[in-house]
């Protein structure tokens, strides 16, 4: 199985949009979309509560507003094609 996200100093970061819009929705700071061969690689600011939705999103516990998750998902998905034309 692939890595889906990677922690580094201070950052935060996966490919996953439907994770990255799970850590958005939760209002953890966005710090930038990057283009990865035509993909998104969301970079979040690290904090603790990242931990607790990650494991909570993979065990399938997660519980959260569908409207707002909805909402969050098309801000990523829109900031995911900016970040990539500006690339191209």
């Amino acid at each position: 199985m692939r890595q889906t996200f990677q922690q580094t100093s201070g950052e935060f970061s996966t490919r996953d949009i439907y994770l990255a819009t799970v850590i958005k929705q939760a209002g953890v700071p966005i710090i930038r979309v990057e283009d990865s061969n035509g993909r998104g690689v969301f970079v979040f600011q690290t904090c603790k509560e990242i931990e607790h939705l990650t494991r909570d999103y993979f065990n399938g516990t997660l519980r959260v507003d569908p409207q707002g998750l909805f909402g969050a998902w098309k801000s990523l998905k829109s900031a995911t094609y900016s970040a990539i034309r500006d690339v191209r």
